[in-house]
C-alpha cells in the first residue's frame, strides 16, 4: 500500500513541478539585489526567516475556499501581537473586509510540522530554491498532514477537484509592535495607513513579501505577471497579482497550460541608479467621447522630493506637450496622481500620449480611444403601432420593466503633497564677540485630501402642447409627449484643473426596455453646474424639444431614466443615473370626439 501511496505522490508531482508555482526574486530590507530601503527606519524591521505561508484548499469550480486557511512557519513563536485573522487572498478579492484583531482579544495560530518549509522569501542570506519550494508542498507528508488539520479526506483533496492557494507571510515590527500578514494584507493595512508602509519599509512590504509567490499562467481568476521583479509595486498592483501561488493536484491550469521547461529564479537584478524612473510597462487606457474636457492620470511613486527637487511630470498629446510640475513627495516615500486636463478632438481617434517624468510612473504611455456618442433616436410613433411580443404578457399587454439597478460611481478622492520648510535658526559665535544665525531647518510633507461628488436630478412633464394634461403637467394620455431636463451638479475642494463638470446626459424610455433606443441629450448650460434637455424632435410637426409616449403604453408610471456622465478626475470617471416619471391614464383617442356635424343653419 505504501508503495502505491508513493507512485501516486509521483505522479501529483509531475503536474505541480510543471511551472504554476513561480517564485519571483524581491529584495530584503537591507538587499543590494533589489535596492536598498534607505536604512532601517525605527520601529520598523523585518528579520530574514520570519516567514511562514498561508495555505487555503479552494473548490477549482466555484472558486471559493473550502477550508478555514492555515498558517505553517518554522518560527517556534512568532510572538504575535497583531493580526488580521485567516483570511485568503481569493477571500478578499470576493470582498470580504480587512480588520486587524489583538491577540489579546483573538489568538494567533500557526502550525510547526516536522519538516521545515524552505526559504520563501527572498534576503541577502536567504536565496530561496524554485525547486524545493515546488517539492514541498508536493510531498505526501505535507499533504496528508493538511488533509488532517482540515479534516478533509485526502484521496478527494487529490483528486483533481481543489487547488491549494499559497500565501507568502512575513513576521515583522510595525510602529513598534509585532504583527503577521500576507501580501495582500500588507496593501490593504497600507491603504489604511495612507502609504505608511510602502514609506516606512518598502523593500519587505511592498517588494520582497509580495514577490515570494506569484503566477506564471493565470488561474482562479488572477492573473499572471509578466513584468519584472526589480521594483516596489503599487498597493493595486500586489492585490490584483502578486503574492500567491497555485498547487493542481492532477491537473493543469484551464487558462493555459504550462509549457514544458525548467524555472529557475529570477538573476539578482542591477540596483536602479538613484532618481532612476523604475516604472513598469504597463499600458493604461482611457474611452472618451468626442469634443469633450478630459483628466488623464499617471500614478507616481518616490522619496524626498522637495522644491529643491521636485517632480516634474509631461505629457505629450499628439503636437503638445502640457507638463505638471512641483510634485513634491515624503522623504521616507509616498505616491500621487499626476494628471492633465485637455479637450478630446470632434472627430474619433485613437491617441497615444506619452508619459515622462523624473520619478517612478505606472506607465509611459496612456491609450486615448476617442469616440462619438452616438444616438440610436427612437422611431416615429405610429398610431397602428403596437408593442413587441417580447415585451408583452400571454394577454398582449405591455409589462412595464424594471428601472436597470447600476447607480454609477459618484465620488471621487484623491490628493497630493505639499512641502515646506520648517525654520530652525542656530547661532555660532565666532569666539570674538561676533557671530551669525543660521538656519538649520528641515522639509516637512502635508497630505492634501480632495473630493469630488457627482449629483443630478431628473424633471418630466408633458409638452406644453398637451392640452389634456393634468397635475400640473405629470398626468397624460399616451400617445403624448413630454419635455425632459437634467440638471447636474459637481461638488469638489480640488484644483479646478482635476475636475471637469457633467458634460453628456444619455436618456432610456420604457417602452423599449431601456435598450435598443436611446436620445442624447444636448447642453444648454455648462460648466460645474450644467443643465441638459431634448433636442428638437425631428418627428414633431412643430420641430419642439419632446419625446413622444407610445400610444399603446400601458397605464401606470411612465419612467425613463438618464445617465449623466463624463464628469472626469485624476481617479477616472464620475458617473450617476437619473430617473423620474409622469403617469399614463388613457390615451390620446379619448379626446376626441367624431361624429356627424349638427345642422344649426
Amino acid at each position: 500500500m505504501k508503495i502505491l501511496k508513493k507512485i501516486i505522490i509521483i505522479l501529483l508531482c509531475i503536474f505541480l513541478i510543471t511551472p504554476v508555482v513561480i517564485f519571483g526574486a524581491g529584495g530584503g530590507n537591507v538587499d543590494t539585489g533589489g535596492g536598498d530601503m534607505g536604512g532601517v527606519i525605527k520601529g520598523y524591521k523585518w528579520t530574514p526567516g520570519e516567514e511562514g505561508v498561508r495555505v487555503t484548499i479552494i473548490d477549482d469550480e466555484t472558486r471559493k475556499s473550502v477550508s478555514t486557511p492555515i498558517d505553517f512557519t518554522n518560527v517556534k513563536n512568532p510572538n504575535v501581537k497583531y493580526h488580521f485573522g485567516k483570511v485568503s487572498k481569493i477571500e478578499y478579492k470576493n470582498g470580504t473586509k480587512l480588520i486587524r484583531y489583538s491577540t489579546s482579544t483573538k489568538e494567533y495560530e500557526s502550525k510547526k510540522l516536522s519538516k521545515n518549509i524552505p526559504v520563501i522569501i527572498k534576503s541577502n542570506s536567504r536565496k530561496p530554491d524554485m525547486k524545493k519550494i515546488k517539492a514541498y508542498f508536493c510531498d505526501e507528508v505535507f499533504v496528508h498532514a493538511l488533509a488532517k488539520l482540515t479534516s478533509m479526506d485526502y484521496k478527494e483533496l487529490v483528486g483533481g477537484k481543489y487547488k491549494l492557494l499559497i500565501e507568502p507571510v512575513g513576521y515583522c515590527t510595525i510602529k513598534g509592535e509585532r504583527y503577521a500578514l500576507t501580501a495582500h494584507e500588507a496593501a490593504l493595512y497600507d491603504e489604511q495607513l495612507k502609504g505608511t508602509l510602502r514609506s516606512k519599509m518598502p523593500s519587505f512590504t511592498h517588494k520582497n513579501l509580495p514577490f515570494a509567490l506569484f503566477l506564471e499562467n493565470a488561474d482562479l481568476g488572477f492573473p499572471a505577471w509578466k513584468g519584472t521583479t526589480n521594483n516596489k509595486q503599487l498597493n493595486s498592483t500586489i492585490k490584483d497579482k502578486l503574492g500567491l501561488g497555485i498547487i493542481y493536484f492532477g491537473n493543469e491550469s484551464e487558462e493555459e497550460k504550462p509549457p514544458d521547461i525548467d524555472i529557475k529564479p529570477d538573476p539578482t537584478p542591477t540596483p536602479p541608479k538613484p532618481n532612476e524612473d523604475e516604472g513598469n510597462t504597463d499600458t493604461k487606457e482611457y474611452e472618451y467621447r468626442t469634443d469633450t474636457d478630459v483628466i488623464s492620470s499617471v500614478l507616481i511613486s518616490g522619496r524626498n522630493r522637495t522644491p529643491d527637487h521636485p517632480v516634474n511630470v509631461s505629457f505629450k498629446i499628439k503636437d503638445k506637450t502640457y507638463t505638471m510640475k512641483d510634485i513634491y513627495l515624503p522623504k521616507e516615500g509616498g505616491e500621487q496622481y499626476a494628471w492633465v486636463k485637455w479637450h478630446t478632438p470632434k472627430t474619433p481617434e485613437k491617441i497615444i500620449i506619452t508619459v515622462s517624468s523624473n520619478a517612478t510612473s505606472e506607465t509611459s504611455k496612456i491609450i486615448a480611444n476617442v469616440s462619438n456618442l452616438e444616438e440610436k433616436t427612437p422611431p416615429d410613433p405610429k398610431a397602428k403601432d403596437k408593442a413587441e411580443s417580447k415585451y408583452t404578457d400571454n394577454n398582449g399587454k405591455f409589462k412595464i420593466p424594471n428601472l436597470p439597478d447600476d447607480k454609477g460611481k459618484i465620488t471621487s478622492t484623491y490628493g497630493e503633497w505639499d512641502c515646506y520648510w520648517v525654520a530652525h535658526w542656530v547661532y555660532y559665535s565666532d569666539g570674538e564677540g561676533g557671530g551669525e544665525w543660521v538656519d538649520e531647518g528641515w522639509w516637512e510633507w502635508k497630505w492634501i485630501p480632495y473630493t469630488v461628488n457627482l449629483s443630478a436630478i431628473m424633471n418630466i412633464k408633458a409638452d406644453s402642447k398637451t392640452l389634456t394634461a393634468k397635475s400640473d403637467g405629470k398626468e397624460i394620455k399616451s400617445g403624448y409627449g413630454i419635455n425632459l431636463k437634467v440638471d447636474a451638479n459637481v461638488s469638489y475642494n480640488a484644483p479646478e484643473g482635476s475636475v471637469t463638470g457633467a458634460q453628456n446626459v444619455v436618456t432610456y424610455y420604457p417602452e423599449f426596455y431601456y435598450k435598443e433606443y436611446n436620445r442624447v441629450l444636448q447642453s444648454i448650460k455648462k460648466g460645474y453646474s450644467s443643465s441638459f434637455e431634448l433636442k428638437n424632435n425631428k418627428y414633431c410637426p412643430f420641430n419642439d424639444k419632446v419625446h413622444f409616449t407610445t400610444l399603446w403604453f400601458t397605464d401606470g408610471k411612465y419612467v425613463p431614466y438618464g445617465n449623466v456622465m463624463d464628469v472626469w478626475t485624476p481617479e477616472g470617471m464620475l458617473s450617476l443615473n437619473v430617473n423620474d416619471f409622469i403617469n399614463i391614464k388613457g390615451n390620446l383617442y379619448q379626446d376626441y370626439h367624431f361624429g356627424p356635424i349638427k345642422n344649426i343653419s
